[in-house]
């Protein structure tokens, strides 16, 4: 069969499969339902709470976004009633949550929350909390829907309600999944699976089974997770859930992708835009478009790949979609690599990389000022403490002397008459002795934790105001010099200078994302997300991109051949080691000196060699550094750093199921071993 041929037949079966869908979904009379259930609602000047809780939970389903003016329409005329109100601003945090808004959806779900905590309504309180807890999972704060999930646990002996309970079960076992407890997540699934069962509760059937679906999907067990993903289509078509139909179809069409059934692909990936046309037309269809590109590509269809690409990449930029567009420029990326345009691959990947930093600055923000907020009610909570140990010690010291006098008193009276009494008082004051001694330790405690916090501030507070601002004056600098003298300047000045200045970007780049990471670390909120990768690839990333650098002081970097090394942890805190440490190579070697890369497989892991011939690192500080301390030291070209970039490697690495390894001799060099899992850990 010719290209052409085959092309053709690809198209057909496509067409085939969304008349298929066509049939599946009833739009005609989803319209008919919608429009009788939109006359009840409007009708006695919208005053009929059931009828507009029932015209916007349907539209949920199928036009999140018509959904979204309902609610908006409604709530006013339902202020006063602090029920149906509350209950309004649940289903809008709902549909806020489904069109990405999830700033909003946070603020409307406090609102929500709050109007349930005063009318002590703990059955729909715990309706709102689980959704609320979805929402944490998304921004994400683990711990926070972690919280709101054990609330509601609390409410279920008093609430006896089966629905409430297999919807905290379903949110429970995605809670697991996320942090990788795989046998807990199926365990809870399946209770949420149970009880729904019970009670024929269609949509904790769907949920559970979509959970199930994505473990195994995980697992790369495909059969399994496809099996699941078709009861999921079912109930979910049962519910008119569209949004939900069109997400299981892209699972089927990832579960054929990675089997390599290209066809099958675009038959569920062109079935998921079909429904997302009708539901939510504009930046719903850019997932389908993402998935449909990019298995034109890797059927060699390259042209009819890009197309569809560049439409996604359109409605994500159009609807402001951040998520969705780092997904899309990272397909384009590798698309491009697999048709061999490396300059286009590397143009997308830099800006998925910009964009992806863009999206965590913005999260490490919001966590470095929970932490300057976690730090200050710290400090507070630390002195109050402190006072009131301070407080207890002076009250039995001053108990403990009157026990003794009256001790004293009657030894002197009763001495022959009073054993007992005196054997209890004296077991009396040596546990009164023992509670001084332990708020003692208390305080010796709070002091040592006040000073850690403090110390842990001096850190980051010293490489805000001090460290960052020099790559920035640097880049000003040399701005300003082009731009006073572009003139005279000749063409290599002008090379020189714009390189100095991409030279102090990346060291700002990797200066920022070191601080952030470290405080993400101190706050135990940094999430890994294991997949597997080819090592070697990012290794010829961080190569180009410290080119610049190593330019500077004619330093070779031999980098490994083009052969496949697999790895399994998180790409982009690996790109992030990788970088660390090639900078430190290149910030202590000798100008015109060589740093060789290479890469091994030992066992179940795989190595990253990173060696040099410089000034190297005296044990000492190579042992403070191991320790967590940091340790700024100048460069052989007196390049200026902070010391955080090693000791947070040491930590990503362990954090990844991994380690470095480092042997150096002064003014010999540093021989440094990256060590990665290269399959899960059991």
């Amino acid at each position: 069969m010719t290209t052409s041929l085959k092309y053709a037949a690809v198209i057909l079966y496509v067409l085939i499969s969304i008349s298929d869908l066509s049939a599946q979904i009833d739009t005609v009379r989803i319209k008919a339902k919608l429009e009788s259930l939109r006359a009840a609602a409007y009708s006695d000047d919208g005053k009929n709470s059931s009828a507009a809780i029932a015209l916007i939970r349907y539209n949920y389903e199928v036009q999140p976004y018509t959904a979204l003016k309902q609610v908006d329409h409604f709530l006013p005329k339902f202020e006063s009633d602090k029920g149906i109100y509350a209950y309004l601003l649940n289903l809008k945090g709902l549909i806020l949550r489904r069109t990405k808004n999830f700033d909003e959806a946070a603020e409307v779900y406090k609102k929500a929350v709050n109007i349930k905590r005063e009318l002590k309504d703990y059955q729909g309180l715990s309706e709102i909390l689980i959704n609320y807890a979805y929402l944490k999972l998304v921004e994400p704060d683990y711990s926070g829907a972690g919280e709101f999930l054990i609330e509601v646990s609390s409410y279920m002996e008093f609430i006896k309600d089966t629905r409430i309970e297999a919807d905290l079960y379903n949110a429970l076992a995605i809670l697991d999944f996320i942090l990788k407890r795989y046998e807990s997540c199926r365990s809870n699934s399946n209770k949420a699976l149970e009880l729904s069962q019970k009670i024929d509760y269609l949509y904790g059937m769907a949920d559970a089974n979509e959970h199930l679906g994505i473990l195994e999907l995980t697992l790369k067990n495909h059969a399994k997770a496809g099996d699941f993903f078709d009861r999921v289509i079912k109930f979910r078509i049962s519910t008119d859930d569209l949004a939900g139909v069109a997400g299981n179809y892209d699972n089927k069409a990832l579960i054929a992708s990675r089997n390599e059934d290209y066809e099958s692909a675009l038959k569920y990936a062109f079935m998921a835009l079909d429904i997302r046309e009708f539901c939510s037309p504009g930046e719903g269809a850019a997932t389908s478009f993402t998935i449909i590109g990019s298995n034109y590509t890797k059927m060699g269809k390259n042209e009819e790949g890009l197309r569809y690409l560049y439409k996604a990449l359109e409605r994500r930029i159009l609807y402001n979609d951040k998520r969705g567009l780092i997904s899309t420029l990272r397909q384009l990326s590798e698309a491009y690599e697999r048709i061999g345009d490396l300059k286009q691959a590397l143009n997308y990947y830099r800006q998925f990389k910009a964009e992806s930093d863009s999206l965590q600055i913005e999260k490490n923000a919001r966590a470095i000022e929970e932490y300057k907020h976690r730090f200050n009610l710290q400090q507070k909570d630390i002195q109050l403490k402190a006072l009131q140990a301070e407080n207890q010690f002076k009250g039995y010291l001053t108990l403990g002397f009157g026990v003794l006098v009256i001790i004293a008193i009657s030894i002197i009276v009763f001495v022959n008459k009073n054993n007992k009494k005196i054997h209890s008082l004296n077991k009396q004051l040596e546990e009164k002795n023992r509670l001084v001694e332990q708020n003692a330790e208390n305080l010796k405690q709070s002091n040592e934790q006040l000073v850690k916090l403090n110390k842990e501030k001096d850190v980051l507070f010293s490489v805000v105001s001090h460290d960052i601002r020099n790559p920035i004056m640097a880049f000003l600098g040399y701005s300003s010099l082009i731009e006073d003298d572009l003139e005279v300047l000749e063409k290599s000045e002008i090379k020189s200078l714009l390189r100095k200045m991409n030279n102090a970007a990346v060291n700002l780049n990797n200066l920022v994302e070191n601080v952030l990471n470290w405080s993400l670390l101190n706050l135990e909120k940094l999430s890994i997300q294991h997949d597997y990768f080819d090592i070697n690839k990012e290794i010829k990333k961080v190569n180009y991109m410290l080119a610049g650098i190593a330019e500077v002081k004619d330093i070779n970097i031999e980098i490994p051949p083009e052969e496949h090394v697999q790895v399994f942890a998180d790409r982009n805190v690996t790109n992030l080691i990788l970088r660390n440490i090639v900078t430190n190579a290149i910030k202590f070697s000798h100008p015109g000196s060589r740093i060789s890369i290479h890469t091994e497989l030992v066992n179940s892991h795989a190595a990253v060699h990173v060696d040099d011939s410089g000034i190297g690192i005296a044990d000492e500080i190579l042992e403070e550094i191991r320790k967590g301390y940091v340790k700024s030291t100048s460069g052989t070209g007196n390049e200026k750093g902070t010391g955080f970039g090693l000791s947070l490697c040491f930590d990503l690495a362990k954090k990844q199921g991994g380690n470095i390894e480092i042997n150096s001799e002064v003014n010999k060099g540093t021989k440094v071993k990256i060590i990665l899992p290269s399959y899960p850990r059991n």
